[in-house]
């Protein structure tokens, strides 16, 4: 699925709106998410066709079960799951995808941008001892989004700048086996 003007401007308009929100109200509305899945079911129906239609429900799924799983661990929350599976209906399931990584990368260097903000490395380290301690001796940990101890990064800005990377460079480099060595390739979803 190529990314047409009018489908990356309603992809754009939908995850903008949601980090803009997400950073003043650390919030996703669902009638943000919806809409944008409709938007994106629609855009890719009108511009190709059924087979436009199929990629942006594999999308939606795909983007929804990608972090559906962190949800129920209480890492994540419900509204990031639906923009994700927004994104994806603009995007269809190997974007969507790429979208995913780009969010990890972008989440990754916000939340450390974030506790450097805060100055709150002593309670990220206690936390994340907390954490890796519940998963290590199985006892289960207090550490989920309802912990008023931790710092919660508004996800929809990770969503937002991942979803755009992944809309305007569809190439991602990587490693490939190509003519029988390993090579930099640059795979085109």
């Amino acid at each position: 699925m190529s990314m047409n003007s009018v489908l990356t401007f309603g992809l754009v308009t939908c995850v903008g709106l949601a980090a803009a929100i997400d950073l003043h109200q650390r919030r996703i509305p669902n009638w943000l998410s919806l809409s944008g899945v409709l938007c994106g079911i629609c855009l890719n129906s009108i511009l190709e066709g059924r087979d436009g239609f199929v990629l942006s429900i594999l999308g939606i799924v795909t983007g929804f079960f990608l972090l559906f799983f962190g949800y129920l661990l209480g890492g994540i929350g419900a509204g990031d799951v639906k923009l994700l599976a927004a994104v994806g209906a603009f995007l269809g399931p190997k974007l969507v995808f790429c979208a995913f990584i780009w969010m990890a990368l972008f989440g990754g260097f916000l939340a450390l941008l974030f506790v450097v903000w805060k100055g709150a490395f002593r309670q990220t380290f206690v936390n994340l001892k907390s954490l890796f301690q519940g998963w290590v001796y199985g006892t289960g940990s207090s550490i989920d989004l309802k912990n008023p101890s931790l710092l919660k990064l508004p996800r929809g800005l990770s969503i937002a700048l991942g979803a755009i990377v992944a809309a305007f460079f569809q190439k991602l480099p990587g490693l490939g086996f190509q003519n029988g060595s390993i090579q930099l390739i640059f795979w085109t979803p």
